[in-house]
């Protein structure tokens, strides 16, 4: 899911289907899914597990606030296909198949822009907007 604005981004990252989160509710969608990749955390953890299939998997990257981040993490103790990814240093095994995906280049991060290290504020300021599209790069090599 993204807006509408960002489809082609999301097809060139390899995105099979893309749903417009502007104009349909993710949690009316028929279609269930091995994996639900919550990068936003805008809807309580619980709330998505009916978007799986049997043996699949939610994982949080973000929560709405504080509260909401505890709240994830406490949901991700007590239910097994509910990870936060902050935890995944405890599954050191699933950490090591990221680390080597991201090695061989079969996944790769989508960079929004790159700021030296003097302009971490700017950096900060921007992604406060929510609209980057992908990651801010902090340059600490350039000082």
């Amino acid at each position: 899911m993204c807006s509408q604005r960002n489809e082609d981004l999301v097809r060139r990252l390899g995105a099979d289907e893309v749903i417009d989160y502007q104009s349909t509710d993710l949690l009316t969608i028929p279609e269930r899914f091995d994996l639900v990749y919550d990068t936003i955390g805008n809807h309580p953890p619980l709330s998505l597990k009916p978007l799986l299939q049997d043996g699949g998997n939610i994982v949080l990257a973000s929560a709405e606030g504080p509260l909401g981040f505890l709240k994830a993490m406490r949901v991700s103790k007590k239910e097994e296909d509910i990870d936060l990814i902050v935890d995944l240093k405890k599954d050191q095994e699933r950490l090591q198949s990221l680390m080597d995906l991201a090695a061989a280049g079969t996944i790769l991060p989508e960079i929004d822009r790159e700021v030296p290290f003097e302009e971490v504020r700017v950096a900060i300021d921007y992604l406060s907007t929510k609209r980057a599209r992908g990651k801010v790069v902090v340059n600490i090599a350039s000082t």
